[in-house]
């Protein structure tokens, strides 16, 4: 998973302090299914909007025109990084990865370098409410949310200006460097993984 930037949007948005004080984050309807994988499918490097296990996918907009398009879904089944950073033994994991989910998409559909600071913005608003809607649709909230960066196209700014912490790199996808970060309170450990979490 990586953002990727588009240039769908540019036109009757205003200066940046302005849309991000006024973009929204929220659930898709189902009726808007269609468009959001269209979108998806024609905007991101990817071409893929498929979503593995649970699922949530959100918009953000701005006065109803959407800005952003994110899918949150469950996580890698095994991953080295994540997991020693969790401070959790390999049977705590399978017992508890139900806990955690992974940034699968996100494609910023405003016109790149217009608004530096909206990725950040969009990432934030979307971890704030996703432990409650996980809990909503899913019946269990998420603690802790992954990613993955290709470096070799893009460097990850997006998340760290959001507060998520650079894991370390993961075999098997060339390249790809795993981030987390925690949404809620830490994940509760007999380790100590609560002094982990985004910065303030």
């Amino acid at each position: 998973m990586s953002v990727h930037l588009s240039n769908v949007v540019s036109e009757g948005l205003p200066p940046e302090p302005e849309l991000l004080q006024g973009v929204r984050v929220r659930l898709i309807e189902e009726s808007e299914r269609p468009r959001f994988d269209d979108l998806l499918r024609r905007r991101h490097y990817l071409k893929n909007a498929t979503a593995v296990g649970q699922a949530l996918r959100y918009v953000a907009e701005f006065q109803g025109q959407w800005l952003a398009l994110l899918v949150f879904c469950s996580p890698a089944f095994h991953l080295k990084p994540r997991d020693r950073w969790l401070h959790w033994s390999a049977r705590e994991v399978a017992a508890r990865r139900h806990l955690l989910a992974q940034n699968q998409r996100f494609l910023v559909l405003a016109a790149p370098g217009r608004w530096p600071n909206l990725a950040s913005r969009v990432l934030k608003l979307s971890c704030e409410r996703l432990a409650q809607d996980w809990q909503q649709h899913f019946g269990h909230p998420v603690l802790a949310v992954e990613t993955f960066v290709d470096p070799q196209r893009f460097r990850g700014t997006c998340y760290k200006a959001a507060g998520w912490q650079r894991l370390g790199s993961t075999p098997g996808a060339a390249s790809a460097t795993g981030r987390t970060s925690t949404p809620t309170p830490p994940i509760p450990s007999n380790s100590g993984s609560g002094r982990w979490g985004p910065r303030p």
